[in-house]
């Protein structure tokens, strides 16, 4: 849909339903009929919702490997990698609690 010009009205907005487009459905939702240029704008905030799911469980799994490695000098990369497998999901679930709260 990028660059396309569409015609958004409240009619239609029984299709949001399944829609994950944000900006599309607050338009549905205010119940203005409205011409609207989607997709200006959506590469950067997609680049930006990306880097903040993907970010935090990379970070956990670099974290928990160095960690385990400081923690236990003698331990090997099957209990390092273990460690970061669990930081990255922990990184993750503390994430998406974090961004779903309002």
């Amino acid at each position: 849909m990028t660059g396309k010009l569409h015609i958004i009205d409240r009619e239609a907005a029984t299709g949001c339903f399944g829609c994950i487009n944000q900006e599309c459905k607050a338009a549905h939702l205010s119940g203005e009929n409205e011409e609207k240029l989607v997709g200006q704008g959506a590469k950067p905030a997609l680049l930006q919702e990306a880097l903040i799911a993907l970010l935090p469980p990379i970070l956990g799994f670099i974290g928990g490997f160095i960690g385990m490695g400081i923690i236990s000098p003698g331990s090997g990369d099957p209990s390092r990698a273990a460690s970061g497998v669990v930081a990255l999901f922990a990184a993750a679930f503390i994430t998406y609690w974090v961004r779903r709260t309002p």
